[in-house]
């Protein structure tokens, strides 16, 4: 980045220029690939690719570069996703701020759910911040007028409606939210949202038996105890180095937990997986199963992310793990797998806290942003971004030793 242009946006006084898409190929490759080298696996091109072909036909995906003069300082991607009709629900009567009640932000009048849109910048599947790449010269925090003028030409493109649709910046770390006065300026606000679920793993583990070792008594009898319970019930775990032959079934497992107990905005389509493995490699992806008596009744898809593991999806089968420790299972296996891809660290989501816990895992902040329409963001949308689920100011989980 030229030390003129670095200095205007230091100061404010740089003027940009978008190039927005239907889909990434339309764009300059090269700027796009210079923009996200080494940044979000999510923002690269062989995911971005994978998402738009295999994805929901519900999530329609908006890629864009931002130029200052004729240099590219920002690549962005965001997600229009259209509110599935429902039965009529709890009319809003009152508008609350967004930091007294994290649910205001998620109601909507039941006469509006057939229209409404929500403009997600972000992955809608995988936690952490997927929405843009920026100049590796240039201050994220003083770009977020780039970023947000973005949004407003795709909300603008897609016949949005103020009053009516919304905009969420999903997933903003501290470190990339310092000066968010940008936001507050284009009239964003910050919504309550619960830490994800992180687990961090010294240089010094290599194996999964490196961290068992490193639990104090108590957690590491507990993963025994996991693992006794699978053999008693002739569970065996098996890596799927293709997906594609269980397709069918891990999308089973997959739905048989999406579908319990929320709505369901934009699922993974039973293709997407199998495609998602095929383009990352062997070294891109772990995907570990619980087989009992010859058939997959569970499942967890980890993704690498530089040095951290995604927890991206998982399932089982409800009925035939009845009793059965599979969610403590899954997490295990995930912590075997991410270290076997060589990550320092592992992104297990918002929800099952309690479970995360016990594993090890600590809460990290991050934050949703919204600009908010006077009709709410849908009913339900909260959950489906797992940004709600337990207190994430619990006392923590001594689970290491401390010698």
């Amino acid at each position: 980045m030229s030390r003129k242009l670095a200095k205007g946006i230091r100061r404010g006084g740089a003027t940009y220029s978008y190039a927005v898409a239907d889909r990434l190929d339309f764009l300059n490759g090269d700027d796009w690939d210079a923009m996200t080298a080494g940044q979000s696996l999510f923002l690269s091109r062989a995911y971005q690719q994978i998402l738009q072909d295999q994805g929901p036909r519900a999530l329609t995906s908006r890629y864009g570069l931002v130029y200052s003069g004729k240099e590219v300082i920002a690549a962005v991607v965001a997600h229009v996703l259209r509110v599935p009709d429902e039965s009529p629900g709890e009319t809003v009567s009152e508008t609350k701020s967004p930091g007294t009640d994290p649910e205001w932000l998620y109601r909507v009048p039941a006469t509006s759910r057939k229209r409404q849109r929500v403009l997600l910048c972000g992955d809608f599947f995988a936690g952490g911040f997927h929405g843009a790449a920026v100049h590796p010269d240039a201050d994220m925090g003083l770009l977020w007028p780039a970023i947000t003028g973005f949004l407003e030409r795709v909300f603008h493109q897609e016949g949005m409606i103020a009053d009516f649709d919304s905009v969420l910046i999903k997933d903003v770390q501290s470190t990339l939210a310092f000066d968010t006065r940008a936001l507050r300026s284009c009239h964003y606000q910050r919504v309550n949202a619960n830490s994800t679920m992180m687990l961090a793993m010294p240089e010094r583990w290599k194996t999964y038996n490196d961290y068992l070792e490193n639990l104090n008594v108590r957690h590491r009898m507990g993963a025994y105890r996991v693992t006794r319970d699978l053999n008693r019930a002739h569970i065996h775990v098996q890596r799927l180095r293709d997906v594609s032959p269980h397709a069918s079934r891990i999308h089973a497992l997959y739905q048989a937990i999406q579908q319990k107990g929320r709505r369901v905005f934009a699922a993974l389509p039973e293709s997407f997986l199998p495609a998602l493995g095929a383009g990352l490699g062997d070294g891109g992806f772990r995907c570990t199963g619980l087989f009992q008596d010859g058939q997959l009744d569970a499942f967890v898809f980890t993704i690498r992310d530089r040095d951290t593991a995604v927890c991206f999806c998982l399932g089982w089968d409800r009925e035939r793990c009845v009793g059965l420790p599979v969610l403590p299972a899954l997490l295990h296996a995930v912590i075997d797998d991410a270290l076997s891809m060589g990550c320092r660290r592992i992104d297990f989501g918002r929800t099952a806290l309690k479970a995360k816990a016990q594993v090890g895992a600590h809460p990290q902040a991050s934050e949703i942003w919204a600009r908010q329409s006077a009709s709410g963001v849908p009913d339900g949308f909260q959950s489906a971004l797992e940004p709600l689920s337990h207190s994430p100011n619990a006392d923590p989980v001594l689970t290491f030793s401390q010698s």
